[in-house]
């Protein structure tokens, strides 16, 4: 039997709840991933449930480890058969069992938003279609917005606007392509599933009989299609639990509506509401500045965060000239911090931004003070050249029809197959309506192809025969291993990059991504190349975040979402920047203020926030205002008020000058390390 007496008692009541709709109102800090385990756990240990029964689904590959890891703990080996998984995970899961059916080969690949562009650009330039003043990336977003809505090609195809017909061509020939190459794109996973579950009421049946229960995590950032797809796999039973807090809905930029939790009751007649508002992350001080703050939003539901660790700093209030002074600050505050302190790391602080181009003046301020850091939400480590190339090779060894993926190989390290050659087997493509690789494999019969060139072409085609097959019988990391070495990739790597710090950074990236290989078939349930290849392609910003390192860590708050930090600073705190200038224009401004309540939350013990009096632009001085979020907060809970008298003022800098002392000692001892 599992005890329950740990829980609080809006906690135990959530936990015991098990039949017909629940709703959980978690708010931030209130535990919500420790009663989905012991939910999960009551449910296998108390009531017999058989595993294989249970379904958690959550946004995130970290929520899901985290998830994972705390019900094995609790429930033991019982935990094994039960899916804890991410939306786009379950989807993918359940297109590899249904391919078919899907209208796809099992060994579809997943293309991400690089993939997506490259294909685009490519189109655009086959077709010579003129879309003047549109980038690749707007169109990817008009592909996107479409597949979302239902919209077929054609639908653009019979309008009379010139520009619409031309994104029609486009699309239909990017659905064409992804589909020949037996890919699908981050959209078709929801979007195909979905589809797949409504046409195939067997299919659904199977499902449905399969997963008996049902627990949603972060409801308030479902959409529509989401919601659908839950829906179909709740059948009869109704035992379906949603966590969530309307408070934190922060995505509706990307299609996330609130409305679905708000409206759970209407959807589902019955459910039972427990609220958790016991928090056990921040303090009292940090909390109330959050209630202070959110209660200013109309539409919610009501509840009030409250904390047993009463007290605690009061909330402090950077100011500077400028954003690179403003940075300058929070690098030196976080600096002598940790020099005041040796027993704090660097790790414990957070410097949260509402947009990503704030991190610049932060990451030239942090190299200047010496302060080691982490940026999570910039390129991704995935994202390299010479990482990208190496997945490239690993997609073709899974899916030989990936057009891009295939041609990427094909050009790193150089065979001598040149674009002459590549148009040739092109046209032969397109005369035969042959995938790229079934001309590769028939090359001999391409004409007019240099025989270098012909060799260059079955020497590739014997190499990746080669390597499916050893892919199929050895470790994922031993056969990747094996294929660096035999296309000499770390030797071309050397020899293309001129510069000496770059090499070495190239060549050790690529023994990082073979450790890593090695590490995920220690910690994976799917050690395949497959199973790599779907974790690779739906990967999140927080999944990038390395808590084994003592660094710093800069992140926008949006990817903060999900984590917490002993010492948080809220940078950028203007009005026009945080909430955004659009936000203000478009009347927007209620889920600015749930992301401001989101980034205060992140912090356990002390929370600052930093603003600039000024900004030039185009040689222009601009005078600028502190966010109005700063001015919702009490002054009870700020540092002197929120003002400095000049006692107060004087006090302040004495204080600040017995720590330069302080902190200069300190470095003496550290031969000047920080």
């Amino acid at each position: 039997m599992l005890d329950l007496t740990a829980l609080n008692p809006p906690q135990r009541q959530a936990v015991s709840h098990t039949e017909g709709p629940l709703l959980i109102l978690a708010g931030a800090g209130s535990g919500k991933t420790r009663v989905i385990t012991y939910r999960l756990a009551h449910l296998l240990l108390n009531k017999k449930v058989p595993a294989q029964h249970l379904l958690a689904v959550t946004f995130t590959n970290k929520a899901a480890q985290e998830m994972q890891e705390r019900l094995k703990h609790l429930a033991g080996p019982a935990a094994q058969k039960a899916t804890i998984s991410t939306f786009h995970s379950l989807g993918v899961r359940i297109l590899r069992q249904q391919a078919a059916a899907a209208g796809y080969r099992r060994n579809f690949v997943i293309y991400d938003q690089h993939d997506q562009l490259t294909l685009v650009r490519e189109i655009v330039k086959d077709r010579a279609l003129d879309f003047a003043g549109h980038t690749a990336f707007e169109l990817l977003g008009r592909i996107s917005s479409a597949k979302n809505q239902g919209e077929s090609p054609e639908t653009f195809a019979n309008k009379p606007n010139a520009e619409e017909m031309l994104f029609g061509d486009l699309y239909a020939h990017y659905l064409e392509r992804t589909r020949n190459c037996n890919a699908i794109d981050f959209d078709d996973i929801l979007l195909l599933v979905t589809n797949l579950l409504e046409q195939h009421p067997e299919v659904r049946r199977h499902y449905q009989e399969r997963y008996r229960y049902l627990m949603v995590d972060e409801y308030q950032d479902t959409n529509s299609l989401q919601y659908r797809f839950i829906t179909l796999l709740l059948g009869e039973h109704r035992n379906l639990c949603v966590v969530g807090d309307d408070d934190q809905a922060i995505y509706s930029w990307r299609g996330a509506n609130p409305e679905i939790l708000l409206r759970f009751e209407e959807h589902f007649p019955g459910a039972r509401l427990v609220k958790l508002e016991q928090n056990y992350r921040s303090t009292q001080v940090i909390l109330h500045a959050a209630n202070a703050v959110i209660k200013n939003n109309r539409r919610r539901k009501a509840k009030e965060l409250w904390s047993a660790l009463s007290g605690g700093a009061r909330l402090r209030i950077l100011t500077a000239e400028n954003e690179n002074e403003e940075a300058e600050k929070v690098a030196g505050t976080i600096t002598m911090r940790k020099l005041l302190d040796p027993k704090v790391r660097f790790s414990d602080f957070a410097v949260l931004v509402r947009t990503n181009f704030q991190l610049r003046p932060l990451e030239e301020a942090a190299r200047n003070a010496n302060l080691p850091y982490q940026l999570i939400g910039g390129t991704s480590f995935y994202e390299r050249p010479e990482i990208r190339t190496l997945i490239a090779y690993l997609k073709v060894m899974r899916n030989p029809d990936d057009e891009l993926s295939l041609k990427r190989a094909l050009d790193f390290p150089k065979r001598g197959i040149g674009a002459t050659t590549l148009l040739r087997l092109h046209q032969y493509c397109q005369q035969h309506n042959y995938n790229l690789y079934r001309a590769f494999q028939e090359a001999q019969q391409v004409g007019e192809v240099r025989s270098a060139a012909l060799h260059a072409i079955q020497t590739f085609v014997h190499l990746i025969e080669d390597f499916r097959r050893r892919f199929r019988h050895e470790k994922l990391s031993q056969a990747t291993q094996e294929l660096v070495a035999q296309t000499a990739y770390l030797k071309a790597l050397e020899e293309a990059t001129a510069d000496a710090k770059s090499r070495e950074v190239k060549v050790s990236n690529v023994r990082e991504f073979l450790g890593s290989l090695q590490r995920f078939e220690q910690t994976s349930e799917d050690p395949t190349l497959a199973g790599f290849l779907d974790r690779v392609s739906l990967i999140s910003d927080s999944d990038y975040l390395n808590e084994k390192v003592d660094r710093a860590i800069f992140l926008t708050m949006h990817a903060a979402k999900g984590l917490e930090f002993p010492y948080v600073f809220l940078f950028g705190m203007n009005d026009g920047q945080f909430p955004s200038s659009r936000a203000l224009e478009s009347g927007a401004i209620e889920e600015e203020r749930r992301l401001c309540y989101v980034a205060i939350t992140r912090a356990q013990r002390e929370l600052t926030l930093s603003y600039s009096t000024r900004k030039t632009r185009y040689k222009e001085v601009l005078e600028l205002q502190p966010s109005r979020f700063i001015q919702e907060i009490p002054a009870a809970v700020l540092e002197n008020g929120g003002t400095e008298s000049p006692e107060q003022a004087a006090q302040r800098a004495a204080e600040e000058q017995e720590d330069l002392v302080t902190m200069l000692r300190r470095l003496r001892e550290n031969n000047f390390k920080v």
